[in-house]
């Protein structure tokens, strides 16, 4: 009985070193220079910093890059309203240059004459004007300020969206934390789920346990390769969704298929 148990264990003990070997070589396809193991290493040490993560969704994002061009678009505004006055200051030219035909009637000696003539004519002037409409001169300080207060809007509008940004970025970050712990307990649980099959096979072959114990072992592997799977499904969409919101490219995460 003592030899029995005995080489149980041993068989037990190779068994746990063929598993880890094999989980790690699993963990670990893809070219070395770019092995990351998502297993063993924290997520936190491979991803830039949260700060980092934040300035560049800053940079990237659409809706903020419009709100800033439209604060550009109201501060210029703002300078051509202060200068709507100069409309009403200006210079007047007026050139003009051609041929008339002149007609007149000689009634010397009692006998009507028609003489005509011809005469070129160059004409030019040069004016200043200033005009001042009330609606501009007391309306003035209005309009400006009308402005102002749309650049003011312009700003926090974008203000606004920095801060759903930031909170989206954060919330993103956090859960790909999250989901790396799920995916480390699922892969352990799944080890020794695995583990427990094998041995329940071998221990069904001796006779140690009857079909209803082996189904039952074999029932909690197959569920947990299914955690293992929707961990891992879930843990590489919340990766490539903080890419996505940072947009900063991350070490790719083939390796783990």
């Amino acid at each position: 009985m003592a030899v029995s148990t005995k080489k149980k264990y041993i068989h037990i003990f190779f068994l746990i070193i063929s598993v880890c070997i094999s989980n790690t070589i699993y963990c670990q396809k893809v070219e070395p220079e770019k092995s990351v193991n998502f297993i063993l290493k924290d997520i936190s040490e491979i991803i830039p910093p949260l700060a980092v993560l934040i300035d560049s969704a800053y940079e990237n994002s659409a809706i903020v890059k419009s709100r800033e061009a439209d604060m550009s678009y109201k501060k210029t505004s703002i300078k051509s309203t202060s200068n709507l006055w100069l409309k009403n200051i200006g210079l007047e030219t007026y050139y003009n240059y051609g041929t008339a035909d002149y007609y007149s009637i000689n009634n010397t000696s009692g006998n009507q004459a028609l003489n005509t003539s011809v005469q070129t004519t160059n004409r030019y002037s040069v004016g200043a004007y200033i005009r001042l409409p009330l609606y501009d001169l007391l309306d003035r300080k209005n309009l400006i300020n009308a402005d102002k207060y749309r650049y003011e809007q312009a700003y926090y509008e974008k203000e606004n969206e920095k801060f759903f940004l930031r909170k989206q970025v954060i919330l993103q970050y956090n859960d790909v934390i999250l989901k790396q712990k799920l995916f480390r307990i699922t892969n352990e649980s799944l080890i020794e789920s695995k583990l427990q099959a094998e041995m329940a096979e071998k221990e069904f072959a001796q006779g140690e346990i009857n079909l209803t114990e082996l189904a039952r072992l074999k029932d909690m592997s197959a569920k947990s390769m299914m955690q293992y799977e929707q961990s891992k499904f879930d843990f590489i969409n919340a990766y490539l969704m903080l890419q996505e919101l940072s947009g900063i490219k991350f070490i790719s995460l083939k390796f783990i298929e």
